[in-house]
């Protein structure tokens, strides 16, 4: 019930001689639990965020916001939904810690798992420990077979992504990674506390792309309890 990339290189190379083996794949889910392996793929971090959903996410209505901090939880709320119940091109929610933008990526992505559609959620900062981890000699699968799979995902959300404290080797996979979705137009949701003028001007440009990409400011502060340390001034808009 593995990846044959992860077997034992002895053990792949005898499961895969097609003179002797017909390897036969089924991609079904569980019957017995249909959504678990749309859920909680080996590389997701959706586990993390079991009761992130539409559902759970507090609009705070019962706090003193102004319109404008208000309008931009609804509209993130609101592009969020239709995301998920129709995901095409990208969504990027932009926003100071704590104001709810994993929420709603989180939640994208248990929406999709229960309607059977696979979604893969990675926390950018993990995702690049697991692709580091593969250095290890006695890793069993490489780097470029996790990669691969985060690339060609359905849909794929990132969370936290920070280009500011990139080293060049995780600024150069990231963009490979962006640019590779990009030009296959592959449905992506991705989070950031950064504004424009911060990030990286290659993924920048891809992530402002007129028509294909919703680009969206949560400008509220963080929810009660939460330091926020920034605060992003952009305003919802659609770009």
């Amino acid at each position: 019930n593995v990846q044959f990339d992860y077997l034992e290189g002895r053990i792949r190379s005898r499961l895969e001689d097609r003179d002797l083996v017909n390897l036969v794949q089924i991609g079904a889910p569980d019957y017995r639990n249909p959504i678990s392996d749309l859920r909680y793929h080996e590389l997701s971090d959706l586990d993390r965020h079991p009761d992130k959903t539409f559902q759970t996410f507090n609009l705070r209505k019962d706090e003193s916001l102004s319109k404008e901090d208000r309008d931009s939880l609804i509209k993130a709320h609101k592009e969020a939904e239709a995301f998920a119940k129709e995901p095409k091109g990208w969504l990027v929610l932009k926003g100071a810690y704590g104001t709810g933008k994993t929420h709603l990526a989180a939640a994208i992505a248990h929406y999709l798992a229960n309607h059977h559609q696979e979604a893969m959620f990675l926390s950018v900062p993990d995702f690049l420990d697991e692709l580091r981890s593969t250095f290890n000699p006695n890793s069993l699968v490489s780097m470029s077979t996790k990669f691969q799979e985060a690339k060609d995902a359905p849909v794929l959300v990132l969370d936290d992504l920070q280009t500011r404290s990139m080293t060049p080797w995780v600024r150069e996979k990231i963009h490979q990674l962006i640019s590779y979705r990009f030009d296959k137009k592959l449905p992506t949701v991705i989070t950031t506390t950064e504004t424009g003028a911060e990030m990286d001007e290659r993924i920048q440009s891809r992530l402002k792309y007129s028509g294909f990409c919703v680009n969206l400011g949560i400008t509220v502060p963080s929810y009660p309890g939460i330091t926020n340390s920034k605060k992003i001034s952009t305003q919802p808009k659609r770009t």
